[in-house]
């Protein structure tokens, strides 16, 4: 339960970082997966990235479900790298250092 608990919450904050960033810096510079890139420019950042962090949380739930507790700690571990890279990336946009 923790790894999905922590999956949902990584969701939500990789969802918020991107559409931070998207917002900042544009969607070309920011968002490197062409699907997303494609369904931002149609339908707009949030609603893009609330669909894509729903079913990417429904997928999670699957998972978890069916008792994949490894691919679920594996997604975890991605996602934390995401973020650490988001983070890292906008502080050097920004230059808060």
């Amino acid at each position: 339960m923790a790894a999905l608990v922590l999956l949902i919450i990584l969701q939500i904050t990789d969802g918020l970082f991107t559409f931070h960033g998207v917002n900042a810096v544009g969607i070309d510079k920011y968002e490197s997966n062409p699907i997303l890139r494609y369904y931002i420019y149609r339908f707009g950042p949030a609603e893009a990235l609330f669909a894509a962090k729903v079913g990417a949380s429904l997928l999670g739930y699957v998972l978890y479900k069916w008792k994949q507790f490894n691919a679920l700690w594996l997604l975890d571990g991605f996602y934390l790298s995401a973020l650490y890279q988001q983070i890292i990336f906008l502080i050097h946009y920004n230059d808060w250092s």
